[in-house]
């Protein structure tokens, strides 16, 4: 995105929108790409939420590993993803070790209506 210009960071790290009435697909696979996933996908929806103040738009697409998280199938999920979804969905410290737990959890993260 800052290849693109229509991102810029800030010594503090911050992400600003700066594309102006630019619009943005993302063509999915988001997911099952890393420990951050849902860092990234609440980045993309606060680009989305600036880039409408200035005309422009974020756009999400599914892929085909969001379908996947979907169906439960977790078979591309880095042990990290699992943890960042526990802890979004509120479970403590101690329960990150039961991967049954952390398995269910993010199934229901995912699932439609998640």
């Amino acid at each position: 995105l800052a290849t693109a210009r229509v991102i810029t960071v800030t010594d503090d790290d911050e992400v600003l929108w700066s594309g102006g009435d630019t619009v943005v697909v993302q063509v999915g696979d988001v997911l099952d790409r890393g420990d951050h996933e849902i860092a990234i996908v609440k980045l993309l929806r606060d680009l989305d939420e600036q880039a409408r103040k200035e005309g422009g738009a974020v756009y999400m697409l599914n892929g085909n590993h969001e379908s996947l998280n979907v169906c439960g199938d977790f078979r591309y999920v880095t042990p990290g993803a699992f943890v960042e979804s526990a802890l979004y969905s509120g479970l403590e410290e101690k329960d990150l070790k039961d991967w049954d737990l952390l398995a269910r959890v993010r199934y229901a993260v995912y699932r439609p209506g998640g």
